[in-house]
């Protein structure tokens, strides 16, 4: 029977404290920090806890040297992509993606209602095309990440608000940017109501 140690303490209150900073860049840190703090209470063999307790002061040493350095250190997720755009203006009220997908520029008004909104692009004609549809979630997705790292090029299309997508099931809602430390992490919020920016094909 390995010998067990007890939980030890280890900077039980910091994840608290920096949750605290409003505007903060650390929530994959801050993620981190809470499965570190869960793991203390866990028994363990003692060169297993020694181990743990190692790695989980490098977090928080991390954890520090940000809290130092703000996001002054964040990378510029486009500034490799430069003049390699991924979306560009076709004209007529379109943008096309290099994958030949097909997006709307202008989307609807509001609509609070699903099957309002299916009805509408499936009615839609645009640019000589009559086979638009709603999106799914994931190409909404890959649209925002284009415009996040600076590939759109010279589409005029500004994402904003709710949309509605089509993954089985109609549903409405967005995708939210956050910039980290490092990096940039998105977050899909749904919504009871949006407006519908149709693709084809």
């Amino acid at each position: 029977m390995p010998h067990q140690v007890g939980r030890w303490p280890v900077w039980h209150h910091l994840p608290r404290k920096l949750e605290r900073q409003r505007g903060s860049c650390l929530p994959r840190m801050m993620r981190t920090l809470r499965i570190f703090r869960k793991l203390q209470t866990m028994p363990m063999t003692t060169e297993g806890a020694k181990q743990l307790k190692v790695a989980c002061w490098l977090v928080v040493i991390s954890a520090v040297i940000i809290l130092g350095q703000g996001c002054g250190a964040r990378l510029d997720p486009g500034g490799q992509f430069a003049g390699r755009a991924r979306l560009a203006d076709i004209g007529n009220g379109m943008c096309q993606q290099r994958d030949g997908l097909m997006w709307q520029v202008e989307p609807s008004e509001i609509m609070a209602s699903a099957d309002q909104a299916l009805a509408h692009a499936e009615a839609m004609s645009l640019g000589a095309y009559d086979d638009w549809r709603l999106p799914s979630k994931e190409e909404l997705y890959s649209l925002c990440v284009l415009f996040d790292m600076k590939l759109a090029g010279d589409c005029p299309l500004h994402l904003q608000g709710s949309y509605w997508s089509r993954n089985g099931t109609l549903q409405a809602g967005e995708w939210q940017v956050y910039s980290l430390c490092g990096g940039t992490d998105y977050h899909y919020l749904e919504s009871k109501q949006g407006r519908v920016l149709a693709v084809r094909p």
